[in-house]
């Protein structure tokens, strides 16, 4: 296959990248090794091919849900494409630079360059749109992490604005607008949001590739005490196996049970939580400890109330 690509292009490697950037839409973990595969001849290439070879093994790892831990190669992308680049390649590089602050919780910067890859895509007939949407997408959830729900809802409104157009599935955008809408008081519409959601992946024929939202649905359920969805919810999750939860599955699980007015199940998931080495932000650490502090004080016990306050206090977010 590759062959034939090298006979009929001007330049075959930058056509082998193009291929393995499609393919990795959709299996990134796959594109990575077969990029993997082409380091040593990159490097003897042009700086253009160089510098597209490490966008994309940043495209894919974005893509393949591996954190970004260090800005050394994005800010060397940024500089290179914004003085070399077309208006799509600065609004990809843009875009990867956004991800990369993102992984690192520095929001300002994300923030600066997500919009920066915005106002290039504004500029351009041929932007990428589903980059696009995606963008909005960070956007509202940086927002959301920082409390500033209004903000949150204008920039989900217009992810799910995207999404409509390019008729995508409509279950993030409508999860990232409800969460912005209750935080803001507006528990009716949420619900109403919520219920939408639900319907939409029970009405789907793989329900199983909606388990992380159905997680997501079970929190913002007991969140509204809407201990009958929840319970639905709750039902469908228990007819997928449970495998690997991560610390925010466990969050909407110590939620329900609280609501359920279950402690002990609630103060198990909590401990989860408490013990696990994933939560590198310390969210899920923060609730978690609040939760505990919050049960252990309305059972009487004042020794673990009193450990997670202190614990709690000092959680660094």
């Amino acid at each position: 296959f590759f062959l034939i690509l090298a006979s009929c292009s001007k330049d075959p490697l930058l056509d082998r990248m193009k291929t393995i950037q499609d393919i990795g839409d959709s299996n990134p973990q796959q594109a990575l090794l077969m990029l993997d595969s082409l380091d040593i001849q990159v490097r003897s290439q042009s700086e253009y091919v160089k510098n597209k070879y490490d966008l994309l093994k940043i495209r894919l790892n974005d893509k393949a849900y591996i954190t970004h831990n260090s800005d050394i190669v994005i800010k060397n992308l940024v500089k290179y494409f914004e003085a070399e680049g077309t208006l799509l390649e600065k609004q990809e590089v843009n875009y990867y630079a956004g991800s990369v602050y993102r992984d690192l919780s520095d929001a300002p910067r994300a923030l600066e360059y997500f919009f920066k890859s915005l106002e290039y895509a504004d500029q351009n007939k041929e932007l990428d749109s589903i980059m696009v949407c995606n963008t909005y997408s960070n956007l509202s959830d940086l927002y959301y992490k920082v409390q500033d729900y209004k903000n949150a809802e204008t920039m989900a409104r217009k992810e799910w604005e995207y999404s409509d157009k390019l008729r995508l599935d409509p279950v993030l955008s409508y999860m990232q607008v409800a969460g912005a809408l209750s935080h803001l008081g507006k528990k009716k519409e949420a619900a109403k949001l919520y219920d939408s959601t639900f319907y939409y992946i029970v009405s789907s024929p793989k329900i199983e590739n909606y388990k992380a939202d159905l997680y997501y649905l079970l929190g913002d359920y007991a969140t509204l005490k809407n201990i009958k969805m929840a319970t639905r919810c709750d039902s469908l999750l228990r007819k997928i196996k449970h495998s690997n939860l991560t610390s925010s599955n466990c969050l909407s699980y110590a939620d329900y049970y609280i609501l359920s007015n279950k402690p002990d199940s609630a103060i198990k998931y909590c401990n989860m939580i408490m013990k696990s080495k994933e939560d590198s932000t310390g969210f899920c650490k923060y609730d978690a400890s609040r939760k505990l502090f919050e049960i252990y004080s309305h059972l009487g016990n004042k020794d673990s109330t009193v450990h997670y306050a202190g614990i709690h206090i000092n959680i660094k977010i």
